[in-house]
């Protein structure tokens, strides 16, 4: 891929440091922890303490969605960079499939092969979008949800409002 969307350590650091030092505050407080982090490969994990939990004892319906755009992006950024595009939210369709009460985990990659299918048009137009299938499960490896993020790349300098 070309220079502006390189991954080298310090963009790898600089994704780190954005999910354990992020200024939003509902990700600095959510315990979001970076168990693998490498060039097309993120896989975070979520300890649901109190703050996770729903009224029955399981995993609350946001808390899954914020990790699973948490991952994503991150995704996007460690396969493409932090340089050249921004990853926006544009849609989620998402299927829960069993509730749990444990640790939450999110681990996606994507090959070389995808990752350069997946950025031609986006770099062809400049901007668009970037479709990911991303699937949560717990730390015992149980389906817990499944879901289609349509992510947008935009250009770093563009305005959005």
């Amino acid at each position: 891929m070309n220079e502006e969307l390189q991954v080298t350590q310090e963009t790898l650091d600089y994704i780190r440091g954005m999910i354990y030092h992020s200024p939003n505050k509902l990700i600095a407080m959510a315990g979001v922890q970076v168990a693998e982090l490498e060039e097309r490969h993120i896989k975070l994990e979520m300890p649901l303490g109190d703050v996770h939990v729903n009224h029955v004892g399981t995993a609350y319906a946001i808390s899954m969605i914020m990790l699973m755009e948490m991952a994503g992006a991150s995704l996007l950024q460690c396969t493409y960079g932090v340089k050249k595009f921004v990853p926006i939210l544009k849609r989620i369709d998402i299927r829960y499939q069993k509730p749990t009460d444990k640790t939450l985990v999110c681990d996606l990659s994507l090959t070389m092969e995808e990752a350069k299918k997946l950025i031609a048009p986006v770099l062809e137009r400049g901007r668009g979008n970037t479709p990911l299938k991303i699937k949560l499960t717990d730390i015992t490896g149980a389906d817990i949800a499944e879901a289609d993020f349509g992510f947008y790349l935009i250009p770093m300098d563009m305005k959005l409002v």
